[in-house]
């Protein structure tokens, strides 16, 4: 069904007041109205229209976000991962320790400096719980831990360390792709 507007377009019918005519042409990329016309008509660009609608673009908008959101995600992932091979490294601890459910003094410093960390980089508290074996609300409240005494140092040691490790995947990514 051709709509009101086509109509004036193409000088079948009068045009209102608020539309230019011409210059929706020229916008169009046309300058004569039957050529205009031919291509409304057109079979072959009424299949491919299904490109022009708002459906297709919100779709494409939606498949886009969640190409990014996964990248982001996965980003994260590996900011999570890094944060816990560096407090390994640096509190001295093993993995199997920082999971398990011993309270010692190092695993402790470990789970907070972990957590502490991975609240600075932007990992969400599901992500870090995941990694280190714990409750979402063990690791909001070791977020609500003050830093002081330890805690502060290890975590600026365990975040440059965090920083370096990303700097060089980049570059090794950057180098890669060259």
């Amino acid at each position: 069904m051709l709509r009101p507007g086509h109509r004036a377009y193409t000088g079948r019918a009068d045009a209102p007041k608020w539309l230019d005519v011409r210059e929706g042409l020229r916008v169009a990329g046309f300058d004569d109205r039957r050529a205009f016309d031919a291509w409304v008509r057109d079979p072959a660009r009424r299949e491919s229209e299904h490109r022009f609608t708002e459906e297709h673009y919100d779709r494409e908008n939606c498949e886009a976000f969640d190409r990014e959101a996964g990248a982001v995600a996965s980003a994260k992932r590996t900011t999570a991962e890094s944060i816990v091979v560096s407090t390994i490294e640096v509190v001295g601890v093993s993995l199997e320790q920082l999971q398990g459910s011993s309270r010692g003094p190092a695993e402790v410093l470990g789970r907070a400096v972990a957590v502490r960390c991975a609240t600075i980089a932007g990992v969400s508290g599901r992500t870090i719980a995941g990694l280190l074996g714990l409750s979402e609300s063990r690791v909001s409240a070791l977020r609500n831990t003050p830093v002081g005494g330890p805690l502060r140092g290890v975590c600026d040691e365990v975040s440059r360390r965090v920083e370096r490790a990303s700097l060089t995947r980049e570059h090794d990514a950057i180098a890669g792709s060259a």
